[in-house]
């Protein structure tokens, strides 16, 4: 079922309606998938929508307000649940977003940047 709601986000930014991304991230999320699941469709749309703005150029300021809201969202929701073996799992995914977005514009990577931060640190860091 992951792949079926990856594949309508995937065309949903291909046709820049990022409205309809969303939508399948909240439709996905109704089906009550595992924690893992739910993190996993959240980056995965932050992912295609910064691969977007890397192939393409820079995008408009609302594009990457709906981006920073998911990635947002899926931090928020690490941290709530506190599970450091969820973490690691996407810490490395998160990074990668924060670092591949250094030159975009918008102050999308300082967003991504400030929140990655945020991230709980795991037991490894501490």
């Amino acid at each position: 079922m992951l792949e079926y709601f990856k594949k309508k986000i995937s065309k949903a930014l291909d046709s820049n309606d990022l409205t309809a991304g969303k939508k399948a991230i909240d439709d996905f999320s109704k089906t009550l998938p595992d924690r893992e699941s739910q993190i996993d469709i959240m980056i995965y749309y932050v992912e295609q929508g910064t691969e977007i703005t890397l192939d393409c150029g820079d995008m408009y300021d609302d594009f990457y307000i709906r981006l920073e809201n998911v990635y947002i969202d899926a931090i928020k929701l690490l941290n709530e649940w506190g599970d450091t073996k969820l973490i690691e799992k996407f810490r490395q995914r998160l990074e990668i977003l924060v670092n591949k977005t250094e030159d975009v514009g918008w102050g999308y990577h300082d967003v991504l940047w400030d929140w990655y931060d945020e991230l709980r640190t795991s037991e490894k860091e501490e």
